[in-house]
């Protein structure tokens, strides 16, 4: 699945307000784009495994 970055971070967002990812401190440098880090909160580790366990 091809995704655009703008539609990317969209994604990212929404996880955001449902507390399932959370945004880092840190940062990569590519080229001159910033891209932030995000990583799973325990919400979403829970959500996840839960769906796995699921296989939806």
């Amino acid at each position: 699945m091809k995704m655009s970055i703008p539609s990317d971070y969209q994604h990212l967002s929404e996880l955001e307000a449902l507390s399932l990812v959370r945004k880092g401190e840190g940062y990569i440098v590519l080229g001159n784009r910033r891209r932030g880090d995000y990583s799973l909160t325990g919400k979403g580790n829970y959500t996840l495994n839960t769906l796995e366990r699921l296989r939806i």
